[in-house]
């Protein structure tokens, strides 16, 4: 009976947090500074862990949105000699 009340409370502040964060922009956390000091107070590992699993997923993202931007660069690039090619023709 009292584990059912829990759940409820878990669930009311979720959705309390949800509503209050609709539309904000937050920084990831791992890219915030208060994060670091946050977790130099717990000294958790399993964070730890989390941390540095999100840091080689932004790294990724960060290289894979590079390469995209590359491509679309090459892509461009490609076209008008395309179309530059046409017209000579």
């Amino acid at each position: 009976m009292g584990n059912g009340n829990a759940e409820e409370n878990a669930q009311d502040r979720q959705a309390a947090f949800k509503g209050a964060l609709t539309g904000k922009h937050l920084p990831v956390l791992t890219l915030d500074n208060k994060w670091y000091r946050l977790l130099n107070k717990t000294g958790s590992v399993p964070l730890k862990e989390t941390e540095d699993a999100l840091n080689q997923l932004l790294k990724r993202q960060g290289k894979l949105n590079t390469e995209s931007k590359d491509i679309r660069n090459l892509k461009k690039k490609l076209m008008r000699r395309n179309s530059r090619a046409k017209t000579v023709s």
